[in-house]
């Protein structure tokens, strides 16, 4: 598809400055937007200190002009490249000096757009501040360029004000405004809503405010009535969308470079390697209270947001329960780990755990010491058939690690979280509901649960790995969302072949529902129409129906799974985005244009 604009700029809040999933949507697809725009960049938040992954450079010209213009009105912008695949060129700008005109901006934007900010606080006032000096940046590129056809794309409302200051100076800066949730339905969903199904027959901005968020969903509104092009992310977001702002938004979907990831049979052997790893950690928690055949073992996990009742956490712990029972009625000797990975700040490692890590540790650091001997009595004793003679574990050896393993005995139940929370332990959601459907953590439960509150980037003090090492180690994904305007989790998932749970109330889920084939599912879909025991009870099922296949069952789900990925490849869905950008400079753009399709 052959693109309109000569120069395209980015702007995210979650440039250089990971806060959620925009930061995946932007930072995913730069080589293909490199590979079909001549100047493209991406356009971030300065604070007080450069982040680690920006390398800064010296401005070309005339970008260095635009710098020195802003700079008069305090605005202070770097420029460089982005440490990420592409090494895309990046500009961070710093606008906290219009803080004494805040009052004003908020006024103008009223009167102007309708945004209701009176009394709001710095979480809308700092991003404020910040997309207003992107959109003076924008101008400023425009006077420097001006026979270039110029194209700003704005995510979320915290970027917004960046379109909405160009539009008020009328700017020939055509606008391509990307709403990836509404601040409205998230704020519905959050407190227990149907947002799908209330958004109809209620007044949008009495809604807002009465659940807090009015000053943001005004901002939203105004930026998806005045963008040059309105997008959302998938058809659920584009229907809700509508809804509210009375105007039709076209759909961008979110994909990953899945020529990127590994391939299945790499992740097979990833499976394997983190699997060990995964296991020795379950030792270190488990063993220490209680055995279990490891052989005989599942890894299930959730990861994402905490969001208990959004992120579907509330029905998994209902079904993860029935489960349970279920496997203890029927004195199965199957256990199911579920590993919920959640990324929050904690205090740290609990103690016992730590000490757990440091005994299991220092046993194989004995047990390595040995590795030569053992080898050659294993070899003599093939060898020379005499078995008399050779004892390949000395049993002196056996009792000094049996005397030092039972120094490490404990009583009672392993702990649900292996990290001291900032909240008492009674009030947090997973381990209050844990405890009140059975999910103990005794040693007659089959179905264990590991709360990890941290974030996985190898150096959590306890598990030690990556975000996506540990996740290639485990057998299923859970993620039921009851909002979720994409839902990368599970796209990712399925992309390191690990079969995955969704529910049809997630947008990657109706994009990819009517593609799943085959008796061995790599993704389910969870029907959140449903009532909460219909809910509940379809995703046990699901669970169920996992835990029962086989090995070979489960290596047709993960083939399902990750060919499940390529339908959402960047190579594909990038076309969107220019036809997007095409259509804001005044060029149709019919969706037939945008068809998914094998090759380029």
């Amino acid at each position: 598809m052959k693109t309109k604009a000569d120069m395209v700029f980015e702007a995210s809040w979650e440039v250089c400055n990971k806060c959620g999933g925009i930061h995946t949507v932007v930072t995913t697809k730069v080589p293909l937007m490199q590979a079909h725009y001549n100047t493209y960049t991406l356009v971030g938040p300065l604070f007080d200190e450069l982040p680690g992954d920006f390398l800064e450079q010296r401005p070309p010209e005339p970008f260095a002009r635009v710098f020195a213009n802003l700079a008069q009105s305090g605005i202070r912008c770097v420029y460089g490249t982005w440490d990420i695949l592409g090494s895309p060129t990046t500009v961070l700008i710093d606008a906290r000096s219009l803080s004494g005109e805040v009052d004003n901006i908020k006024t103008n934007l009223f009167l102007e757009y309708g945004v209701e900010s009176l009394g709001s606080s710095w979480d809308f006032n700092e991003p404020l501040m910040w997309s207003f000096g992107v959109g003076m940046f924008l101008k400023e590129v425009e006077h420097q360029f001006p026979r270039n056809s110029i194209i700003g794309h704005f995510h979320e409302w915290l970027a917004g004000f960046g379109l909405l200051y160009l539009k008020s100076n009328n700017s020939k800066v055509a606008t391509v405004f990307t709403t990836h949730a509404t601040m409205l339905g998230r704020s519905l969903a959050s407190r227990g809503k149907n947002a799908y199904n209330s958004l109809g027959s209620v007044d949008p901005r009495e809604a807002a405010k009465e659940v807090g968020v009015l000053e943001k969903f005004t901002t939203e509104r105004a930026c998806a009535l005045n963008a040059g092009v309105f997008t959302t992310v998938s058809d659920i977001t584009a229907n809700e969308a509508k809804t509210i702002f009375g105007r039709e938004p076209r759909v961008l979907p979110n994909g990953l470079p899945i020529d990127l990831y590994p391939t299945f049979e790499q992740t097979s052997n990833m499976h394997t390697e983190s699997k060990k790893k995964l296991k020795s950690f379950v030792m270190s928690l488990f063993f220490p209270y209680q055995n279990f055949n490891l052989d005989d073992t599942l890894f299930y996990y959730s990861s994402g947001r905490y969001e208990f009742e959004n992120k579907g956490l509330d029905i998994t712990i209902e079904a993860l329960g029935k489960l349970n029972q279920r496997m203890k009625d029927e004195v199965s000797h199957q256990t199911i780990v579920m590993f919920f990975f959640l990324a929050m700040d904690s205090l740290g490692p609990k103690r016992e755990l730590l000490e757990n890590k440091m005994h299991l540790e220092d046993l194989e650091d004995d047990i390595k010491e040995k590795e030569d001997f053992f080898t050659q009595q294993i070899i003599l004793d093939v060898i020379s058939g005499d078995k008399t003679k050779i004892e390949v574990v000395p049993k002196q050896f056996l009792s000094t690690q049996r005397r030092k393993f039972r120094y490490l005995r404990r009583f009672g139940e392993p702990p649900i979280s292996t990290h001291n929370l900032h909240v008492n332990e009674d009030d947090d959601p997973i381990i209050k509901n844990c405890r009140r459907v059975g999910l103990l953590n005794r040693s007659n439960d089959r179905v264990k649960v590991v709360f990890v509150p941290a974030y996985l980037q190898g150096s959590d003090g306890l598990l030690n790995m990556e975000y996506y090492e540990a996740i290639v180690g485990c057998h299923l994904g859970i993620f039921p969302s009851y909002y979720e305007p994409w839902g990368y989790t599970p796209l990712e998932s399925i992309a390191y072949g690990v079969p995955a749970i969704t529910s049809n109330t997630a947008g990657f889920a109706q994009f990819v529902a009517d593609k799943i084939v085959g008796k061995h599912k790599g993704l389910y879909i969870v029907d959140r129409s449903k009532s909460r025991e219909e809910e509940v009870n379809q995703l046990f099922d699901f669970l169920e129906d996992f835990a029962q296949n086989n090995v070979s069952s489960r290596v047709s789900c993960k083939m399902n799974a990750h060919s499940l990925a390529s339908y959402a490849d960047w190579r594909q869905l990038v076309r969107f985005y220019i036809c997007a950008h095409n259509e804001a400079l005044g060029a149709p753009c019919s969706l037939e244009e945008t068809r998914i399709v094998e090759d380029d």
